[in-house]
């Protein structure tokens, strides 16, 4: 899995948001902050307030804020607002081959399979992981710990194949 850049620094600029709450931080302060050119950042910025994750505040000591405090904004939002799930189910119409559909497309896909439960469980660790976490260092890896284990435990009930 691949996240892109988008997400990457997205992401990021949400998380100075989320230092700076509950006052507003420039354009320019985000984008120095980051390293990214103001273009870039207010593109991003845009894209989340679009989708009403962040506020614009007008005015001489306006800048962009957080819509709502960091607890109530999940990673999983934020992700999907700048780039989309790592599966979605347009994926097979995409990845066809030469054909209009993918040739597993009416059969059970093994694949497809995979994709889905990986999607699940991604998308479960997204949802349960909020702005506030991240600002925790060391909090994200606490909460993940008991779905870990409880991974690895299935894991280690499998018999080795010669």
């Amino acid at each position: 899995m691949k996240i892109s850049s988008q997400e990457e620094y997205g992401l990021r600029c949400m998380l100075q948001l989320a230092r700076s709450a509950p006052g507003p931080m420039s354009l320019a302060e985000i984008s120095r902050g980051e390293g990214l050119s103001s273009a870039y950042a207010a593109k991003l910025l845009g894209q989340l307030r679009d989708h009403g994750l962040v506020e614009a505040v007008r005015g001489r000591s306006g800048g962009y804020s957080l819509s709502r405090p960091p607890e109530d904004i999940t990673v999983r939002e934020i992700l999907s607002t700048l780039g989309g799930q790592l599966f979605e189910e347009r994926f097979c119409h995409e990845h066809n081959g030469l054909g209009e559909s993918c040739v597993h497309a009416d059969s059970v896909c093994n694949i497809r399979s995979l994709w889905e439960a990986l999607n699940e469980m991604l998308s479960a660790v997204l949802e349960r992981t909020t702005l506030a976490d991240l600002l925790c260092y060391g909090r994200v890896q606490e909460k993940l710990e008991e779905p870990r284990r409880a991974i690895l435990s299935e894991g280690s009930g499998a018999q080795a194949v010669n």
